[in-house]
């Protein structure tokens, strides 16, 4: 729910506008290179160094956030009183949410300010910013908090800034490394996910750097994510027309009906249908003692195959914060090219590449500990064509993007880009125990674990 009473308070207490000023810092969008950052544009409404490319709706640029060079620098500049509110707002949630895994999250959206956002000398004005997350917003160790930039939040409020987006991204979301050393198993999650020809939303790396009026502070190095409701769905489907639904409470374990307030609709938002959801439903909860006609009904909407790919993928990386312990971190797309037939789309992995680390258990290679109550597992475990499908996906990506070479590699490319803003981290803003080449380590340790233990299983 939208916190529309406290955008009022936010009203009332806008900043002036303080105009533009510029200083030369390391950009890091090369590491030889200064560049401009703005400085002092708290309220500013001028876009500086605007283009059709940089400014404005067009497909979105990969290369400026999520490609494989030297980790960019963005810059956010808060006005005080914005930042009042925002954190106001924050205390407020939190006072009224129980946190921890399992749920007990407040149901409260954080309120969105105005922020002015600038990278390499030019400037986005009013990106509207907000916190978000459920563990990692309400077990954060510092003020290192995940967030989200809607780059056109408010356009209504001015119309000159219609459409406005960051080099082609509406919707960006950044991640925390929330009990994370390693600093890249969200990342490292859904490369390999991508790379398995499973659609998840790609990431790179960044530095943020706040100021809230006391001047630029480093918030810490965060993974920065596509929008899977957005550009995601224009870069891996033919069409963004299918409804996309991102559900989080008990109907989303599959195994009741389809509330609306639990299948939250991300596109199509003001159409009431929701009849491929409710299909796909009823197929999986159908009479299973004739398997071939059950089998018929699923896969006549969903996507069968994807979703066993996918689970053969999070398996292998182990990642518990998942469908089969909870309730959420997953969307479901009507494709296009499938007849709107529903796709699985994976979402939020700092809880990947995580065993022995004192949280609950993913599902294991084996499915042999695959709990009651979630069908879309149960089901498809204890059916013999698909449970030989599995062993296939399993078998297959063994040998290709999760054999030792390709997960050290990336593992390994990763830490060497990141290190050096891993380290720079401070006390004030920092969600590391420290720790990176130990935390590193155990993620090639963690996978030739899961390697073994697939192996076992499959021989």
């Amino acid at each position: 729910m939208r916190r529309v009473g406290m955008w009022s308070v936010l009203l009332a207490a806008a900043c002036s506008d303080g105009g533009t000023d510029t200083e030369d810092v390391d950009s890091g969008a090369d590491s030889d290179t200064d560049a401009e950052v703005v400085t002092g544009a708290c309220g500013t409404t001028e876009q500086v160094g605007a283009s059709e490319a940089s400014h404005e709706k067009t497909d979105a640029n990969y290369d400026i956030l999520m490609g494989d060079g030297a980790v960019p620098r963005l810059d956010i500049v808060i006005c005080p009183d914005d930042y009042t509110v925002m954190q106001d707002d924050l205390a407020d949630i939190l006072g009224s949410g129980g946190g921890g895994p399992g749920g007990n999250f407040s149901d409260e959206t954080p309120v969105y300010i105005p922020v002015t956002l600038s990278y390499d000398g030019q400037v986005w004005p009013k990106v509207g910013m907000r916190y978000k997350g459920n563990s990692s917003l309400f077990g954060a160790r510092s003020g290192k908090l995940p967030f989200r930039l809607q780059i056109d939040e408010f356009e209504d409020d001015y119309p000159d800034l219609d459409n406005q987006r960051f080099y082609g991204f509406k919707d960006l979301k950044f991640s925390s490394a929330y009990n994370d050393d390693s600093f890249q198993r969200d990342k490292l999650t859904s490369d390999t996910f991508r790379a398995a020809g499973v659609p998840a939303a790609r990431g790179g790396f960044v530095r943020i750097y706040v100021d809230t009026g006391e001047g630029s502070e480093y918030w810490g190095l965060y993974s920065v994510f596509e929008d899977p409701a957005g550009e995601l769905l224009d870069s891996w489907f033919a069409d963004d027309d299918g409804n996309m639904y991102k559900p989080d409470g008990d109907d989303a374990a599959l195994n009741g009906g389809v509330d609306p307030d639990v299948f939250e609709k991300k596109t199509n938002e003001d159409e009431a249908d929701y009849s491929d959801v409710e299909a796909f439903v009823t197929a999986l909860q159908a009479d299973r003692t004739d398997a071939a006609a059950w089998r018929a009904g699923l896969e006549a909407t969903f996507d069968v195959d994807g979703f066993v790919r996918y689970l053969a993928v999070n398996n292998l990386v182990g990642n518990w914060d998942a469908y089969g312990r909870m309730t959420h971190n997953y969307y479901l797309y009507g494709d296009s090219d499938q007849d709107g037939r529903l796709v699985w789309i994976p979402w939020d992995f700092n809880e990947a590449y995580a065993a022995g680390r004192g949280q609950r258990s993913g599902i294991d290679v084996d499915l042999g500990n695959i709990e009651s109550g979630w069908p879309l597992l149960e089901y498809l475990a204890s059916d013999p064509i698909y449970r030989a499908q599995y062993d296939a996906e399993l078998t297959e990506l063994l040998t290709s993007v999760f054999s030792a070479d390709e997960q050290d590699g990336r593992i390994t490319a990763n830490a060497a880009r990141i290190s050096e803003w891993a380290d720079a981290e401070t006390s004030e803003y920092t969600n590391s125990g420290g720790g990176f080449d130990a935390a590193t380590t155990e993620l090639t340790t963690h996978v030739r674990s899961q390697r073994s233990d697939a192996a076992s299983y499959l021989d």
